[in-house]
Formats: structure tokens, C-alpha cells, sequence
């Protein structure tokens, strides 16, 4: 197996979201998790958004250069010889440009989120070892399991489309204005219609998070329900207890 890049340490990433949670609990009455993590990694994030930010800029000149060497066919293009293949040499670039540029995003925006992901990992790990005697009794094994094994996981998914956050609405408002200056209000109909959707992928996005809470909550009460089992595998065999144990192992599950 080869070595880990030491930026990828989690001692190292450990003691940087570590450093900066300490700060932020000292000066706030009601801390947040997800600014703390943010503010670690700001200048990581910094970097990408500039590089996201070209690449949008790029796809967003596509369309005009295609709308010029449409407007030459419409005419004679063999007059214009040299312009079609000036645009057609254009429209390969930006898209080559485009494609190389969002390569490079996706795999240091993957970094970042598994940059996230193993600090997380460290604080859980840092935290359950000072936990007391009371909190351990309140803390199964199903909860540490699902937090290191799924929530910790959706770093690696969400810290890629962090930036669209905000570069999407910039975006839309830039299109939504061309639009109207090219074709006039007719263009803007489905542009409308997707922003009146806007509530109802909100709520949406609730419910299905709500649906999440309670999926954690079965998958932690059916971990520690089969490490449990597992545990007491023994005395399960000994008294021959397979069928109820399987039958609650099934209720569970249902």
C-alpha cells in the first residue's frame, strides 16, 4: 500500500479543525459545525472557486461563438471562410479548455471533501476517547458506527457542489438577462417556471431530510441490535434463541 501525502494526515487535519473549534465554542453561545469545517479549509475553497468560476465563464461564451458561426451559415460561408474556422476553432478550444479545467476541479474538490471527511473522522475518534462513563452509556456503538461510516461520508459528495451555492443564482441572473436582450420576454417562460420550483425542491429537500433522521435512527438501533447478537453469539447457540433473535433482527429491518 503506498504512503499517504502527509496533507492528507489526520493527526495533522485533526489538530487544524481541532484548533478551530476551540476558538469558535469560546466565542459562541450556539456553535456551528459546518462554519467551523468551511473556515478550516477556506483558502483550499478559495482556490477552487476562482477555477470555477473560469470554467462557468467558458461555458458561458459557448453559445455566442455557436450563435456567430451559425449566423455565417445562415449566409455564404465559403465568403467567410476564415471566420468559420476562427469559431469552429473556438468552440473546440473552450470546450477542450472547459473539460481539462473541470477535471482539475473535481479531483481537488474531492480532495477537499476527504480533507473534510478524515478531520471529522479524527474529532469523533478524539471525542469518544474523553467521553465519561454516563456518556458512553448513552452512546452505542450503531451511532459511532453510522457517524463514521455514512454521515462522515457525505463530506466527500457535498463539498463539491459547495461553490454552485452561489455561482448558480449569479449565473442564472447573467443568462436570464441575455436571454431577455436576445429574444426578448418569450425566452425568460421556462426560466420563470424553474424559479417558481425553487420552493417546492426546498421542501422537498426537508422532508427528505427529515426521512434521513429517521433512516439513522433504525440503521443505529439495527447496528447495535447485531453487534449485540454477534456479542452474545455464544449464549444465543447455547439456548437455542436463533428463531426470536432472527425474528427481531427481521422487525428491526422491516
Amino acid at each position: 500500500m503506498y504512503r499517504h501525502r502527509s496533507e492528507h494526515d489526520s493527526s495533522k487535519l485533526g489538530d487544524r479543525l481541532e484548533e478551530r473549534w476551540i476558538k469558535h465554542i469560546a466565542k459562541n453561545k450556539n456553535p456551528a459545525y459546518y462554519k467551523v469545517l468551511i473556515g478550516t479549509f477556506i483558502w483550499e475553497i478559495f482556490v477552487l472557486n476562482v477555477l470555477v468560476v473560469l470554467i462557468e465563464a467558458i461555458r458561458m461564451t459557448q453559445p455566442f461563438i455557436i450563435s456567430k458561426l451559425l449566423t455565417i451559415y445562415e449566409k455564404d460561408p465559403k465568403e467567410n471562410i476564415n471566420d468559420v474556422y476562427l469559431y469552429s476553432g473556438l468552440i473546440i478550444a473552450t470546450s477542450l479548455v472547459s473539460v481539462i479545467l473541470l477535471h482539475k476541479f473535481n479531483f481537488a474538490m474531492m480532495q477537499v471533501g476527504m480533507k473534510m471527511r478524515i478531520a471529522s473522522c479524527s474529532l469523533i475518534y478524539r471525542k469518544a476517547l474523553r467521553l465519561s462513563k454516563s456518556a458512553l452509556a448513552e452512546t452505542t456503538i450503531g451511532q459511532m458506527v453510522n457517524l463514521l461510516s455514512n454521515d462522515v461520508g457525505r463530506f466527500d459528495q457535498a463539498a463539491h457542489h459547495l461553490h454552485y451555492f452561489y455561482i448558480a443564482p449569479i449565473q442564472a441572473l447573467i443568462v436570464m438577462v441575455f436571454l431577455y436582450l436576445f429574444a426578448g420576454w418569450t425566452a425568460l417562460l421556462g426560466t420563470i417556471f424553474l424559479l417558481l420550483s425553487i420552493p417546492l425542491q426546498s421542501w422537498l429537500g426537508k422532508k427528505t431530510s427529515q426521512f434521513r433522521l429517521k433512516t439513522a435512527t433504525r440503521t443505529d438501533e439495527r447496528v447495535r441490535l447485531m453487534n449485540e447478537i454477534i456479542s452474545g453469539i455464544q449464549v444465543i447457540k447455547m439456548y437455542t434463541w436463533e428463531y426470536p433473535f432472527a425474528k427481531l433482527v427481521e422487525l428491526v429491518r422491516g
